[in-house]
């Protein structure tokens, strides 16, 4: 069963948007809450792509079995030209008795994991003091992206005991 999970780049910026109200208006200093809060101005939006399309690849390999897909560009050329994606599509081979809810919960987990890597990352930048705080997020994230994936990862066989 093949599925493609799509994140749309508007949506992502929104809720990277509203993470960040939430995390400023918990500081106190007026001038750092203001710069957490800026993380989605328009002249901090190719920064936060760069992220998302590491973010992009880094979820791509967390979910390596499902993911084994061949590179679009001949082998020996890549560029690292800036994107312009406006959506991310993580292409998945499923078996077949895979559950609706397992993907649901690595759509929704997938999606966490976009906005913390642009949180942290920018947290990093403007608020260093404070990153910490945040910064096991993202890969908690990561460790249960894998955990949405991994019990469907084998197939289990039990040898019949001799007692």
């Amino acid at each position: 069963m093949e599925r493609e999970l799509i994140f749309l780049y508007d949506n992502l910026i929104y809720h990277i948007d509203n993470t960040a109200y939430i995390i400023g208006e918990s500081v106190q200093d007026e001038e750092l809450k203001q710069r957490i809060q800026d993380v989605t101005q328009k002249n901090n939006l190719d920064h936060i792509k760069s992220v998302l399309d590491l973010a992009y690849a880094e979820v791509n390999n967390l979910c390596y079995p499902y993911t084994k897909i061949p590179p679009a560009a001949p082998m020996g050329r890549d560029f690292n030209d800036l994107s312009d994606k406006k959506r991310y599509v993580i292409h998945l081979v499923m078996p077949p008795i895979t559950a609706k809810s397992s993907l649901e919960l690595a759509r929704e987990r997938i999606n966490e994991y976009f906005v913390w890597k642009v949180m942290n990352d920018w947290l990093k930048i403007t608020a260093p003091d404070i990153a910490g705080k945040y910064s096991k997020d993202e890969s908690k994230m990561g460790d249960l992206i894998q955990d949405a994936l991994a019990p469907r990862m084998k197939t289990l066989n039990i040898k019949p005991s001799t007692f």
